[in-house]
């Protein structure tokens, strides 16, 4: 007869008390310590890919079949209720004959899932770097074009005294231009290089934009943009990587300032809409974004026409894709063309 094999879900938003009560229940229920397997889903979302959980805490019973997966704030009266119905289950399978060892089916499934899932995400990797090299070899030629022109100019009429402030104008223009690209390439590079080694805690999210906010204030007063905090107290802290959340906070309000026009307004607010998610938009009224266009600019092979005029490796907003769907978030715009943009990004509520 098959014994009751079970797997605990959980993860560091969710209580893990609930789970241990769980487990230590299952013991005494009679069931063996190595039938019973605690799951933290950040660090084997292999494990909640191949058994489909989508919410924690859960409980997942895997032997004998059929599986049979549990969720809610009530697991231990669940438990209580399905035990001796999975005992009966267990006794009524038919004992094997065999007394060789057999492989572990779940075991099996389980490599089998993660090799899937580590060839998915290389290949996504080499795609993502494919495309950063083609931007790359674009983007850097026209500066660097510019740049040589205006020497180049320079050289040939030392005469003509008075092109040379204009001339080495540009060419300081186009040295920063360079500086921004060189600085979100290798953004993107730590960005795959620390993809899989996120290290989420609680952040005051307050704190957090108003720290953003401030280093942005010589880009608000260059432009005479107005900036309006909207962020109403209580705000629960979220559970994420203060760095990469900096990261995203650091490309909206970047993307906001070079395409709000001298004197615009730009707005960032939270909302917490549930006890799961707390929502964070970064607004503006800039030329907007055409609908046909609002996902491609998620897209790192992908700039519009009216990027080609501004500074920026179009990039950003990749990265910020990527940052908060390892969060177990989304990202989107909602935009009309003339009326401004707002980023909306949604992030789970931190729970001790």
């Amino acid at each position: 007869m098959s014994p009751i094999q079970v797997y605990l879900f959980t993860s560091k938003a969710a209580s893990r008390e609930q789970m241990r009560q769980l487990a230590q229940r299952l013991y005494t229920l009679g069931c063996a310590e190595e039938a019973v397997q605690m799951v933290d889903v950040s660090e084997q979302p292999y494990l909640a890919e191949r058994f489909r959980v989508v919410v924690t805490p859960a409980l997942v019973k895997t032997k004998p079949e059929p599986r049979q997966v549990l969720v809610g704030s009530d697991l231990l009266d669940q438990l209580e209720y399905w035990w001796p119905r999975w005992q009966a289950e267990k006794s009524s399978q038919p004992a094997s004959g065999n007394s060789s060892p057999t492989p572990d089916v779940a075991t099996l499934e389980e490599e089998l899932t993660r090799a899937k899932l580590t060839i998915q995400q290389l290949t996504a990797q080499v795609q993502f770097r494919d495309q950063v090299l083609e931007l790359l070899a674009h983007d850097l030629r026209n500066p660097l074009t510019a740049v040589g022109i205006a020497l180049e100019t320079l050289e040939l009429t030392p005469d003509r005294t008075d092109l040379a402030p204009q001339l080495l104008h540009q060419a300081r223009n186009q040295v920063k231009t360079l500086d921004r690209l060189i600085n979100n390439i290798l953004q993107v590079n730590r960005n795959q290089q620390n993809a899989l080694q996120l290290n989420p805690q609680a952040v005051h999210l307050r704190e957090m934009i108003e720290l953003v906010a401030q280093s942005f204030a010589p880009q608000f007063a260059n432009r005479n943009h107005h900036l309006e905090l909207d962020v109403p107290e209580p705000c629960p802290p979220v559970f994420a990587d203060p760095d990469a959340l900096r990261r995203v906070l650091t490309n909206l309000l970047d993307n906001a300032c070079k395409y709000t026009p001298p004197g615009g307004r730009i707005q960032i607010s939270t909302l917490h809409s549930t006890t799961l998610k707390v929502q964070v938009t970064v607004a503006d009224n800039g030329p907007g974004i055409p609908p046909q266009d609002q996902e491609r600019i998620f897209d790192p092979s992908t700039r519009l026409e009216h990027q080609h005029h501004e500074t920026g490796y179009g990039l950003g907003l990749a990265v910020c894709r990527q940052i908060v769907q390892a969060h177990y978030g989304r990202i989107w715009v909602e935009s009309a063309p003339g009326r401004g943009s707002a980023f909306h990004f949604t992030l789970p509520v931190y729970r001790p």
